[in-house]
C-alpha cells in the first residue's frame, strides 16, 4: 500500500432539472457542504446519488436524487484535485474510477493512503419563459468549505433574450467580470451609449449602472468577486476599476482570451460555468497570485457581513492601523473606502429585504442600519436613481435585484 496525506477532493454535482429536482439539488449540496469524512462510495450513498457510469475522464453521469430517476434529469460529476495541487498524477484514477456505482470506498481509501474528504457543489440551470423574456439562467455558488469561497460570490450563465431592451443594475459590494459571446451590451449614460468590451472588468460602483441587452438572443458569462479575490486574481489597483468597465484584456492580458476561449465552444452554460470555475481555481492558486492585507480582508468581510452595521472606527481600532493607513490599504486592495463600502452594503441589504416584501419601509429602514426613513430614501436615490417605493412598485426578474425598463 503507498502512503501519503490525506486527500480532499471536491464533487461538483452538476444539475439541469425542474424545480422539483433543483429543490433536491438543493438539499444535496446543504447536506454535503460539510466534509464527510467517510468513503467515497458511503458518502454518494449517504446524498442518494445514482450513478450510471464513469467515463475514461473521470467523469461519472447519474442522477440527482431517486425522486428523479423518470423524470428525464441527470447529474454529471467531477472529480477535481484540493488546492495546493495535491492530485499525485503518478495514481491511476482511471483505475480508482472505473468501479461500478462508486463500490470502491474501501478501495480507495488504500490507494489513497488515508481518509477522503468530499465537498459538493451544485451547478444549477433553470429556464424561465415569461412577458419577461425567454432564457436559461446558470449558477453556481460555493459551498460551506469551498477552497474558493473566500474569492468568489458565484459564477453565472445568461443564455437567451429578455423582453425589454434595458436593465438596472445596483451596487453590491462586489468586482464582476464579464464574457461575452455573442452581441455586446452597451452602457447607457445621460450622454449617450457606450459598447462594451467582449470581455469586460466592473469594478465596485457606488451608483446604478443601467445596460442595453441586444435584440436578439446571447450568451453572456459573469463572475462575481469579493474584493479579496479581485485582488489576488487581477493584480491591479482597484481604485482604478471603481465605477467603470473597462477592458479585461488590459488588466489581464492574455489570460482574458483564454477565459473567453474556454467559453466560447462550450455548448451549454453548465459547460461555461464549469470551465470558468476550474480557470478560476488555477489564477487563484498561482504562485504569483496577490495576497490581500489581512486587516483589510478582515475588514472587508466584516462590514459585508455585517450589512455595513458596525461602525468603522471599532473595526480599524481591533487593527491597529491608522486612519489613514487603512483607507489607503482599501482604495488599493478593495477599490473603495471602508465607508463607502460599508455605505453599498446597507443598501444592498436594504434591497434584498425589501424584496422579501412583509415589512414597513421604516422598519426595513431601522434593520438595514438607517437613523430613519428619510435617511433610506437619500441613499436609495443616489444609489438606485429611484426611491423605495418605485422599487417595490416596479417589476423585477425572478431571483435577481435588477430591474427591466423601457429604452
Amino acid at each position: 500500500m503507498r502512503s501519503c496525506a490525506p486527500w480532499t477532493f471536491m464533487l461538483p454535482a452538476i444539475v439541469v432539472s425542474s424545480e422539483t429536482c433543483d429543490r433536491y439539488a438543493v438539499q444535496h449540496a446543504n447536506r454535503a457542504g460539510r466534509n464527510l469524512d467517510i468513503g467515497v462510495g458511503a458518502a454518494v450513498e449517504t446524498l442518494g446519488i445514482a450513478v450510471d457510469r464513469i467515463d475514461d475522464a473521470g467523469i461519472a453521469d447519474g442522477r440527482c436524487c431517486r425522486g428523479c430517476r423518470n423524470r428525464g434529469t441527470y447529474t454529471r460529476f467531477e472529480w477535481l484535485g484540493a488546492p495546493g495541487n495535491l492530485v499525485d498524477t503518478s495514481l491511476s484514477r482511471r483505475d480508482a474510477m472505473k468501479a461500478r456505482a462508486f463500490s470502491f470506498s474501501g478501495r480507495y481509501r488504500e490507494l489513497l493512503g488515508g481518509p477522503v474528504s468530499l465537498v459538493v457543489m451544485a451547478i444549477v440551470a433553470q429556464g424561465f419563459d415569461s412577458n419577461l423574456g425567454r432564457w436559461i439562467h446558470t449558477q453556481w455558488r460555493p459551498s460551506r468549505g469551498d477552497p474558493l469561497g473566500w474569492a468568489v460570490d458565484r459564477v453565472w450563465d445568461f443564455d437567451g433574450m429578455a423582453a425589454h431592451p434595458q436593465e438596472r443594475v445596483f451596487p453590491n459590494g462586489l468586482l464582476e467580470l464579464i464574457v461575452q459571446l455573442d452581441d455586446r451590451y452597451v452602457d447607457v449614460q445621460p450622454g449617450g451609449t457606450t459598447p462594451t468590451p467582449a470581455t469586460c472588468v466592473t469594478g465596485i460602483f457606488s451608483g446604478p449602472i443601467v445596460v442595453r441587452a441586444p435584440r436578439r438572443p446571447c450568451r453572456v458569462l459573469g463572475v462575481r468577486l469579493h474584493p479579496a479575490g479581485a485582488w489576488a486574481l487581477l493584480a491591479h489597483p482597484l481604485n482604478e476599476l471603481a465605477d467603470v468597465t473597462g477592458d479585461l484584456g488590459d488588466v489581464l492580458g492574455r489570460t482574458a482570451a483564454e477565459l473567453a476561449e474556454r467559453c466560447a465552444d462550450a455548448a451549454t452554460g453548465i459547460e461555461r460555468v464549469r470551465r470558468t470555475v476550474s480557470w478560476l481555481g488555477r489564477q487563484l492558486q498561482r504562485p504569483d497570485a496577490c495576497i490581500a492585507d489581512p486587516a483589510v480582508q478582515w475588514v472587508a468581510r466584516s462590514i459585508a457581513a455585517t450589512g455595513g452595521s458596525r461602525p468603522i472606527g471599532s473595526l480599524r481600532a481591533e487593527t491597529g492601523l491608522t486612519d489613514g493607513r487603512l483607507i489607503a490599504l482599501f482604495r488599493q486592495q478593495v477599490g473603495v473606502t471602508p465607508k463607502r463600502l460599508a455605505r453599498i452594503h446597507r443598501f444592498d441589504r436594504a434591497l434584498t429585504l425589501l424584496t422579501r416584501g412583509g415589512g414597513t419601509l421604516a422598519g426595513v429602514a431601522i434593520q438595514s442600519g438607517y437613523y430613519d426613513q428619510p435617511h433610506m430614501n437619500a441613499e436609495f436615490r443616489q444609489m438606485a436613481g429611484l426611491t423605495p417605493r418605485e422599487f417595490l412598485a416596479a417589476t423585477r426578474y425572478p431571483n435577481s435585484l435588477s430591474l427591466p425598463e423601457p429604452v
